[in-house]
């Protein structure tokens, strides 16, 4: 995942994003922080590619976002994980259900979903909240 020289401007707001590069690497675990009206929800927007920037460009797993087809972008989607601060959860179910659903709704296999689970807990020091 690389933003290399990315910028984003709207017409009404303006410039929401300047010459933002980062890159992620495999297995790395990110998280977005900052203040309302910072660029985190424009990022994000970019990373998964809803938008496009106005200059600059944005890498996922070797996919361009000068060049993604809509198939591409469908595929992209499915191995991305992103959480927005107005995020939803089950409410009546437990940490560990709730990352096993999202696991199952894309189709991942009982046996990486098992092992998913309770690396993903643990990297967000949830394991204690499992059940």
């Amino acid at each position: 995942m690389r933003l290399t020289d990315v910028a984003k401007e709207y017409p009404r707001s303006g410039v929401a994003l300047a010459q933002i590069s980062f890159e992620v690497k495999k297995g790395e675990f990110v998280y977005l922080t900052g203040p309302s009206g910072s660029g985190k929800t424009t990022i994000l927007r970019l990373l998964y590619m809803d938008d496009k920037p106005s200059q600059g460009e944005v890498w996922i797993n070797g996919v361009s976002s000068k060049t993604a087809t809509g198939r591409e972008i469908s595929r992209l989607r499915r191995r991305l994980g992103i959480v927005f601060q107005d995020f939803r959860l089950l409410e009546d179910r437990s940490a560990e259900a709730n990352v096993r659903f999202a696991l199952e709704v894309t189709g991942a296999p009982k046996a990486t979903i098992r092992a998913k689970v309770t690396r993903v807990l643990t990297q967000v020091g949830l394991a204690s909240k499992a059940t």
